[in-house]
């Protein structure tokens, strides 16, 4: 309820097919990447192409078939256990980026939490009425929490190691505007040379 909160009524309903995490009442839910749930035997009965934009998707439950309704997922915990879960498959999500798409997965925190066997958590993501508020919270958070919490730090997210991908997509698609208007100046050059 938080997440559906945090992403705003645009976004609330963030489920390419299925539904998402806050309308299922079971917490052991869990929802897939595409491409992790094609390779786990999960795919749509019927493909949609959705509009991504500022919109979010039609909140619409687009049906999918899963081979086994439920997942076993096991890893490492923090202390170095092998710890593992059976979870129920409730719909597939958008991971944002293609490397993402083969390895990504939503679950709640409690879920994420006893699967880890930790209550810690790697970071928290802040929703503020004000953008332009940004600098100033980040400065007034950080002066209250640091004498608390030493190790803990406060980022805008632009400034944030996670945006890397975003910087170097933003520098790649400036490179690319850079290369297209200097072949239409060039081209324009030439016609203007040319008359």
């Amino acid at each position: 309820k938080a997440g559906e909160l945090t992403r705003g009524p645009s976004w609330s309903w963030n489920a390419l097919y299925g539904v998402p995490l806050q309308e299922e009442s079971s917490e052991q839910a869990v929802l897939l990447a595409p491409g992790l749930g094609k390779i786990l035997g999960c795919v749509p009965v019927k493909t949609e192409v959705l509009p991504l934009g500022m919109e979010g998707y039609p909140p619409v439950n687009r049906p999918f078939t899963c081979l086994n309704p439920t997942v076993q997922m096991s890893l490492l915990t923090e202390t170095g256990q092998i710890n593992a879960i059976d979870l129920k498959v409730i719909g597939m999500v958008g991971a944002g980026y293609k490397e993402l798409n083969n390895i990504y997965i939503q679950t709640t925190l409690s879920v994420a939490q006893r699967l880890l066997n930790t209550r810690k958590v790697s970071f928290y993501t802040v929703l503020l009425r004000d953008a332009a508020e940004g600098a100033r919270v980040v400065s007034a958070f950080e002066k209250k929490i640091k004498p608390e919490i030493p190790q803990m730090k406060v980022y805008h997210w632009y400034e944030h190691p996670i945006s890397e991908i975003y910087h170097k997509t933003m520098n790649l698609l400036k490179m690319f505007k850079l290369f297209v208007m200097s072949i239409v100046l060039t081209i324009s050059c030439l016609s203007i040379l040319n008359m």
